[in-house]
């Protein structure tokens, strides 16, 4: 028996980026470029290390986004 998949949940916790990684120069520093494939959107990074940094924060974000609500959260101020 199969199970049928709950996508609107999956579609919350699912982000694609093309990611395009060059140098300008032989002993120039690595650049890079990632493009939403949901919506098309290109941000462009002097650096891995910037990409990186997107990557994590994209994907933290969107994880707390997604999370159910704590109990500390719930209770108001």
């Amino acid at each position: 028996m199969t199970m049928p998949i709950d996508h609107s949940q999956q579609q919350l916790r699912y982000t694609a980026y093309l990611v395009r990684l060059w140098q300008d120069s032989a002993q120039g520093p690595w650049r890079a470029s990632a493009q939403s494939v949901q919506s098309g959107q290109i941000t462009r990074f002097g650096s891995l290390a910037e990409l990186f940094v997107f990557l994590e924060t994209t994907s933290v974000g969107a994880a707390q986004a997604n999370a159910p609500p704590t109990a500390e959260s719930d209770q108001p101020r």
